[in-house]
């Protein structure tokens, strides 16, 4: 009987509860009176059913379970969240390094490795060739990807453009989403179509050409959960630049706090000169080249985000523990 079955909740985004009216939970297969929704309650928070249903609760990274248990990180459910106790738990996502693997990626230019890096200058370049950039010009470009929507901090990335292209600079972002954010790429691209980009539309092949092609990737987000963009981009061989929250903070080693350690670069402030400063930072360490860029770009590379072996064995313990608690 799947009502005997444990229920273990798996938390991504909490911004986006699933709230359902009384009248639309037949749409579901509930029925109003079946004990889902309370007497004289108008609907009920699918998220919050789940927490409190599940034997165990888990989110995406241990960062984001932290954030998850404080009133501005939880979007409403810290009180549900910390009811479960210690079986409320963060799991860091992971990549299939199957499909994502520079060496074998057909989408790409050329193919590279951590141990002949050759094939992604021929990545740079047909990339710049796409979006209409100079080839040879070797100024920082910067990419991002993503929903066009602040919780991604376009609007930070869109705001800190004039002091990015100042620093000499070219952007790329890819995504659909807010018109309001699509709408001032677009002015930005019309403006400086030699050093602005944006791709408005899903397009995989071309969001792994960003990943393999720019010179850093940006992830400002205002909250996640976790992400797999700064994952993919270290493993292309592409530092991440990032906002210090949740999962980004668990995945990313920030070079500026952790000289010689780091493998991208992490802010606090979710502002637009926040990144910009930090843009201007990872700028810098590239222009200077030399044995201290070498060395970022492989510790990042070295980082082992593979699901098979990380993520995926944490879940499986989270079943057993799940299927005890259940059988008592």
């Amino acid at each position: 009987m799947i009502g005997r079955a444990a229920i273990v909740t798996t938390l991504h985004n909490l911004a986006y509860h699933g709230w359902t009216g009384r009248d639309d939970l037949r749409q579901l297969g509930l029925v109003p009176g079946g004990g889902v929704l309370a007497e004289g309650a108008d609907g009920v928070d699918l998220i919050r059913e789940a927490i409190v249903r599940a034997e165990v609760v888990n989110t995406v990274s241990p960062g984001f379970a932290r954030e998850a248990l404080t009133p501005d990180g939880s979007f409403g459910l810290s009180d549900a969240l910390a009811a479960k106790g210690d079986r409320f738990v963060g799991i860091l996502n992971g990549l299939d390094t199957t499909v994502w693997d520079p060496a074998t990626d057909r989408d790409l230019a050329a193919p590279f490795a951590a141990e002949n890096l050759a094939g992604k200058a021929a990545c740079r370049a047909d990339l710049l060739e796409r979006l209409g950039f100079d080839p040879v010009d070797e100024g920082p470009v910067l990419g991002m990807i993503g929903r066009l929507d602040p919780q991604k901090g376009f609007d930070l990335f869109h705001d800190a453009a004039p002091r990015l292209l100042a620093a000499g600079a070219r952007l790329v972002a890819q995504g659909s989403g807010s018109p309001e954010l699509a709408a001032g790429f677009r002015a930005l691209a019309a403006e400086r179509p030699d050093r602005v980009a944006l791709i408005e539309r899903f397009d995989r092949a071309m969001a792994r050409r960003i990943y393999a092609g720019v010179d850093f990737f940006l992830m400002p987000s205002r909250f996640e959960p976790c992400g797999t963009g700064q994952m993919v981009s270290l493993r292309y061989g592409t530092p991440p630049i990032v906002r210090r929250t949740g999962g980004l903070a668990d995945s990313v080693v920030d070079e500026r706090t952790h000289p010689g350690a780091g493998t991208g670069f992490a802010f606090d402030d979710a502002t637009p000169g926040a990144l910009a400063e930090a843009c201007e930072d990872a700028i810098a360490l590239r222009d200077a080249g030399g044995p201290a860029w070498d060395a970022l770009v492989q510790r990042g590379m070295a980082v082992d985000f593979d699901w098979e072996r990380g993520s995926a064995p944490r879940y499986v313990s989270l079943y057993e523990r799940a299927v005890a608690i259940r059988r008592g």
